[in-house]
């Protein structure tokens, strides 16, 4: 139950950060709700039309950020090579499924009508060329056309998968029924079979259109893959992974290999251990590597946080950095200018061998560590199950269709073939990984729903025991990555110390006590990233530099900045009394009594 509520929130969030979160990176959408306002929406003098080709989406100057290929009316006389055109799309014949001209989920027939425009609604469309961004997505003509088209279809996948893991726990993703002790809710057949049609209505389209996708992005988009995988590897970062493990395998056991793992590493899905670039070696837990429970900078690793660059307050005699267990979170906003200090998070690191290690955490490193996605684990170039493309037979000089994937495109737009990649440190490698990851887990969920529904009789709650004048903590994994809260109690049961360590405060990161700037800093510092600053009509109608590539960056992290800061507010209160102890300081981060 846990795995399937948990698997349900990893599986939604990973898909809506690729279509909803970073997908406007990379693809125009139209001008049309729910796309706009866009870096460049039409202003009140210029109100919403049905703009025409080539002019207004393919001029030299307008929003040279997007690749022409993901911008509306791209052009077919474009980018062709060995007889493949990959500028218009083949027409479906009427009734055809995978160009169904009516986007499911959204009515572009109001948008058409304010922009002037009449929707056909039947399937019968003639293959002449679209004359306007409304027209070319309702008539699916071009790759463009069929992206907007995933992405709309990917709410709706989204939506359902979330409905699933709702019915487990009362709704996602604020859910209340994981608790001490098990679960709220004890499943029914039917919730079985509903979640099972759901689940493979997911791995579908993650498997046939999301991981397709991710590669045909990063092909057009070049630059943002890793060295070796012929980019220019903007968004490698620190290098540095670190994962808790995630989803327990109820049926593993010593002497078996659980999820394919090595024998010692069966007990989870994803394992936990950490990655480090400078040795290029997997350390893990089950060597006595890695425990975020150990407390100090020993020669074993530990968690400690600093806060150099934060606007927080250090104790005197009790200075950072320190273990969680022992951590405060007093907030002390100084200055930006002229100050060492610049953000409200703190730099979490991993004490190895007695050095404050950097770390990225997150589907990229998860998917290293437990081995699914390396050096050792080449990815192949999976055709998209909707996207489709003109090639030319020298013979007839017919027009046939063929499966669309990244190596077509990589060898139209950059002359060279590319059969298949390896996997490495990149904006897009943490794009491809969080799509693998996503098949991975869904995959797994169809296992964990065959062994629910042969327990369904047993009880979804054990009343769990708590020890007084102790410390613990709990280390999972959240879908953004590696999380873990750090509690202290009294002898009376109450609670001393809360910290928390989440996993955009270790990505998001400012520098440490030696200099070392926090993952994301790092990814945006790392591989000579050039801002182009390509103006166009700026969002702000001042023409001023859109820094875009910095965005594809910072987004493939999936970062939240509400998550890394978590202070809320400061309270001192030292003459209220409260079990016995006075409130001191209290913040989402932490609450220390003292």
């Amino acid at each position: 139950m846990r795995n399937l509520i948990l698997g349900a929130e990893f599986m939604m969030s990973h898909m809506v950060h690729f279509y909803a979160l970073a997908a406007l990176d990379y693809v125009m959408g139209p001008p049309m709700a729910p796309w706009t306002p866009y870096f460049d929406a039409p202003t009140s003098a210029e109100p919403l039309v049905a703009y025409t080709y080539p002019d207004t989406y393919q001029s030299p100057n307008a929003h040279r950020y997007y690749h022409p290929v993901l911008r509306p009316g791209f052009p077919t006389s474009t980018y062709t090579s060995a007889g493949l055109v990959i500028g218009q799309l083949i027409q479906p014949s009427a009734g055809d499924d995978t160009t169904n001209i009516v986007i499911p989920g959204y009515d572009f027939a109001s948008a058409a009508s304010a922009a002037g425009l009449t929707i056909d609604g039947s399937s019968n469309y003639s293959s002449a060329a679209a004359t306007n961004p409304v027209e070319e997505v309702n008539q699916q003509w071009s790759i463009w056309s069929r992206v907007i088209k995933d992405y709309v279809d990917a709410l709706q996948v989204r939506r359902r998968i979330l409905e699933a893991g709702g019915m487990l726990c009362g709704g996602l993703p604020m859910f209340r029924g994981l608790v001490a002790g098990g679960v709220t809710y004890n499943p029914t057949s039917s919730d079985i079979s509903t979640f099972s049609s759901v689940l493979q209505e997911y791995t579908e389209f993650t498997s046939g259109r999301y991981i397709p996708l991710t590669e045909i992005v990063a092909a057009i988009y070049n630059e943002y893959d890793n060295t070796n995988n012929y980019g220019s590897g903007y968004g490698a970062g620190c290098g540095n992974l670190l994962a808790w493990g995630a989803f327990n395998n109820p049926c593993a056991t010593p002497s078996t290999t659980g999820w394919g793992m090595p024998n010692s590493l069966n007990k989870r899905l994803f394992a936990r251990g950490y990655y480090l670039s400078s040795t290029n070696t997997i350390y893990y837990q089950d060597d006595g590597k890695v425990d975020p429970g150990i407390s100090g900078t020993s020669n074993t690793a530990g968690v400690v946080e600093y806060i150099n660059s934060s606007w927080y307050a250090d104790v005197p005699g009790a200075e950072h950095p320190r273990h969680p267990f022992d951590g405060y979170t007093d907030p002390s906003y100084t200055s930006y200018s002229g100050s060492p200090k610049y953000s409200w998070a703190k730099a979490p690191r991993l004490m190895i061998n007695g050095s404050p290690t950097v770390m990225e955490v997150g589907p990229l490193a998860r998917m290293w560590v437990s081995q699914y996605y390396n050096s050792g684990a080449p990815y192949a170039h999976t055709p998209h199950a909707y996207l489709k493309a003109y090639t030319l037979t020298s013979a007839s000089n017919d027009l046939t269709s063929v499966p669309l994937a990244a190596t077509h495109i990589y060898l139209v737009l950059h002359n060279q073939d590319k059969p298949s990649a390896t996997p490495g440190f990149s904006a897009m490698d943490r794009h491809r990984a969080r799509a693998q990851e996503a098949l991975k887990v869904a995959s797994a969920a169809a296992i964990w729903l065959d062994q629910l529904s042969s327990v369904l009789a047993q009880p979804a709650y054990t009343t769990p025991t708590f020890g007084t004048s102790t410390s613990g903590f709990g280390s999972h994994e959240a879908p953004r990555g590696a999380l873990a809260h750090y509690l202290v109690t009294d002898a009376g049961g109450n609670i001393q110390n809360y910290q928390c360590v989440v996993p955009s405060t270790w990505n998001d990161s400012p520098a440490d006590a030696a200099s070392q700037p926090g993952p994301i800093e790092q990814a945006i510092l790392s591989n000579n990233l050039k801002i182009k600053g390509y103006a166009g009509k700026a969002f702000d109608d001042q023409n001023r530099l859109v820094p875009v590539e910095v965005l594809r960056v910072v987004h493939s992290f999936d970062p939240c900045i509400a998550c890394t800061v978590h202070v809320v507010t400061k309270k001192e209160k030292e003459d209220r009394e409260c079990g016995g102890s006075k409130r001191g300081k209290v913040c989402r981060e932490g609450v220390k009594l003292r």
